[in-house]
């Protein structure tokens, strides 16, 4: 299947239509995840991903021939304009096990669902104050300002692979920055209903009522600020697939919800670009420098 591109900016913008609309994965539920992933593949009815390095476009489709059982459809969405990229190229490390090579990842070689940060960040790591999460070529934009303005306490991650959704990759870059016990905060949480819905939600949470009777009080899940960065509209990209799955992936962790996700991109439009390259290349600039901006970012523009 070949999504619709706009030709002239480069980005996707017709995934929104393919994710939300066609995915029959439920966001409110993590599939379990045996070890060679294969259950979560065939729960869902396709894979779509958007790989940013020559590396795992390799290994996704290697692993589409020779790992799978029975292959489920594989749509891959990646701009032909990182093929021009100075900084999409992988170390032959990234092919085979041989340690000798410089810049080994200690991920392995097999297709990275996500790719954590590149900066040498340990698996706790508490200096760290946002986190950001983008797909696709907009990371190397991304890194390119960090470097200029000398974010080191700013991680990006790039979710190499949309659907099915990888909670556990996601859950376990969340852990690596834990809220401190000094400023955890808590908050209550109401009895969901069977569609896992919070009831009531309109009450005021310090309204001491019997649908209160079973809350628990929860820590908040991760102390940096937690961002969705895109360069499409609101209304595009996968911003809205991304919030539900995240933000389920978060309330696992004992914390979090839609609200603390914070989005940096273009806002709502009914049109897929500018028309004027000016336009577009301004409206690049300051979404890159607002998801690099030194201070808290004010969700949702």
């Amino acid at each position: 299947m070949q999504t619709e591109l706009n030709k002239s900016w480069g980005h996707v913008t017709n995934l929104h239509k393919i994710l939300w609309q066609m995915s029959d994965d439920n966001p409110y539920i993590i599939l379990e995840m045996d070890p060679t992933l294969g259950k979560q593949i065939q729960e869902c009815n396709w894979q779509i991903v958007n790989v940013t390095t020559p590396a795992n476009y390799f290994h996704v489709l290697r692993r589409q021939v020779i790992v799978q059982e029975f292959r489920k459809p594989l749509i891959v969405m990646s701009p032909k304009n990182l093929l021009r990229h100075k900084d999409c190229k992988p170390n032959l490390s990234e092919f085979d096990d041989s340690e000798c090579h410089p810049g080994f990842d200690k991920q392995g070689t097999k297709f990275k669902r996500l790719i954590k940060d590149q900066n040498s960040h340990s698996d706790l790591e508490e200096g760290i104050r946002r986190l950001v999460l983008c797909s696709g070529k907009v990371y190397y934009e991304l890194d390119e300002e960090r470097k200029k303005v000398s974010g080191k306490d700013i991680a990006i991650c790039r979710v190499e692979q949309l659907c099915p959704f990888p909670y556990d990759l996601i859950q376990r870059e969340l852990k690596r920055y834990p809220n401190p016990p000094t400023n955890s905060t808590t908050r209550k949480v109401p009895r969901k209903d069977w569609w896992g819905h919070n009831r009531h939600s309109n009450i005021d949470p310090k309204f001491n009522s019997s649908f209160l009777s079973s809350a628990v009080v929860l820590p908040k899940s991760c102390d940096a600020e937690i961002v969705w960065c895109q360069e499409e509209p609101m209304n595009m990209g996968v911003y809205h697939y991304i919030t539900l799955r995240l933000s389920t992936a978060m309330k696992a962790l004992g914390g979090g919800g839609t609200d603390d996700i914070k989005y940096v991109g273009r806002a709502p439009s009914a049109a897929t670009a500018t028309g004027f390259y000016q336009n577009h290349a301004k409206e690049q600039t300051e979404l890159i420098q607002r998801a690099m901006q030194s201070e808290p970012i004010n969700y949702p523009f």
